[in-house]
């Protein structure tokens, strides 16, 4: 985890009864390990829980049995009655050698309190279904945070609005999403690399270092053959009118790969794009980040804001768009908004800006 990020308590999940007992008035938390289709039967988990503050390092996690078909692993966690604490559940590993579908969703359902943590090493996934993210972390309406901690292994996803890593906040309460040498492949449309979404009161923050992101926004969805591309490599979007700050951390070591660190070739596909729509500011910082977009009207990186300051930093790497209105470094302050901010950009380091299509300025 990077310097200078609040570590949230995460906890081991010991296996469970199949009916957890009631705590204080509401249903205990439950992890579920269901299959995709077909046969098995599900495998119950009951997280312990913890007050929010002196809670020891996390355990070592075991390893569970794989599903006979592929398995989402689904996590549903509920109020233990209004005197309860908050608590931070820990998705569990996924099984050894999983199946293709396999998935990881961690959800706090309809008005129930807590935090989400989801800690993954060395994990492959792919998916093959629509509306199937890789990894998956959602919170909806009450208080409460998501901490996705995503480190190496391989994530691909084949089908429409099927993101490699989604956060998705519903409440007040912080996102952060860390990717760490992750390789993420999307196919579909509106199929972001890493995808990060914020609806309510609080910070919303991504950070990617190593790995690489690819889409393509190549396959439509079912329900509308005509429509492709909108598939961004890092998303960070908050969307409501309350208060908060939305950054992106983007940090490529060269020497660890011979290819574009972020590429896009999908129409309406940008690689970096921080949108705020509330009072609070924009950060990009991309260093040492190779990034290509082929696709029209997609840039590079973009930041736009309504009612706060753009701030975005390129050291080193190098830029290239190569389609028609697909600028390098672009930023949008609406200053149709109220109380609109400044904008920052620095180039720097060596770094290099090549935009070859029409009406795109670097």
């Amino acid at each position: 985890m990077p310097a200078g990020k609040s570590a949230m308590p995460s906890l081991r999940l010991p296996p469970g009864p199949a009916a957890p007992p009631d705590r204080g008035g509401g249903r205990a938390p439950v992890c579920r390990l269901e299959p995709l289709a077909g046969g098995g039967g599900d495998i119950f988990l009951q997280p312990g829980r913890r007050p929010m503050r002196g809670v020891p390092e996390r355990p070592a996690r075991g390893r569970k049995p794989a599903a006979a078909f592929g398995a989402l692993l689904f996590l549903s966690v509920a109020a233990a009655g209004p005197a309860a604490a908050q608590q931070a559940t820990d998705c569990p590993d996924p099984p050894d050698n999983p199946a293709t579908g396999n998935r990881v969703l961690c959800e706090i359902e309809f008005n129930d309190t807590g935090n989400i943590a989801i800690d993954l090493d060395d994990f492959d996934i792919e998916t093959d279904g629509e509306d199937h993210h890789g990894v998956a972390g959602i919170h909806t309406v009450a208080a409460g945070n998501i901490d996705i901690d995503v480190t190496g292994g391989e994530i691909k996803t084949k089908k429409a609005s099927s993101r490699g890593i989604h956060g998705d906040r519903n409440g007040p309460g912080t996102v952060e999403i860390d990717a760490t040498d992750v390789d993420i492949d999307t196919e579909g449309w509106n199929s972001h690399g890493v995808y990060g979404r914020h609806q309510d009161t609080g910070d919303l923050t991504i950070d990617v270092e190593g790995g690489s992101i690819e889409t393509s926004g190549s396959t439509a969805p079912a329900s509308n053959s005509a429509l492709e591309g909108n598939a961004y490599g890092i998303y960070g979007w908050r969307i409501s009118g309350s208060t908060g700050s939305l950054t992106i951390e983007v940090e490529h070591d060269p020497t660890k790969s011979t290819t574009e660190f972020i590429k896009t070739t999908g129409i309406y596909s940008h690689a970096i794009r921080g949108h705020n729509q509330g009072a609070g500011k924009v950060v990009i910082e991309a260093t040492g980040v190779n990034i290509e977009t082929s696709g029209k009207y997609s840039n590079a990186i973009s930041g736009v804001a309504h009612k706060g300051d753009v701030d975005i930093d390129v050291n080193g790497g190098s830029i290239l768009t190569k389609n028609k209105v697909s600028r390098g470094v672009y930023v949008d302050q609406r200053t149709d908004k109220p109380a609109a901010g400044g904008t920052d950009i620095d180039v720097y380091g060596g770094a290099s800006i090549t935009t070859e299509g029409d009406s795109s300025p670097a």
